[in-house]
């Protein structure tokens, strides 16, 4: 079976589902501009699917990103979240 895609899968979100996306920074490298950079590209990819959506649906999103830390303290995350705030009406 061939995985869904990123964009399949926000698209199929329910309103007030969110999908997130997450690249991890390993703490040898985690300088600041290392981690803006990360947290740019999950932000800027998880953006491109959402407008795409928002150009050819009815559909809305929010896009927020966010760090963590883990809980080994090892990594940084840069993650993405898109939470779907409006679906096509439905007739």
């Amino acid at each position: 079976m061939k995985p869904e895609s990123h964009a399949s899968l926000v698209a199929n979100l329910e309103i007030g589902e969110s999908y997130a996306r997450l690249e991890r920074v390993p703490m040898e490298s985690a300088d600041v501009e290392e981690i803006n950079a990360a947290l740019s590209r999950v932000r800027n990819a998880m953006n491109q699917i959402t407008n795409r959506l928002r150009r050819t649906t009815d559909m809305d999103f929010t896009v927020e990103g966010f760090t963590a830390l883990s809980s080994d303290r090892k990594s940084i995350y840069a993650m993405a979240v898109t939470t779907k705030v409006k679906d096509e009406i439905k007739i």
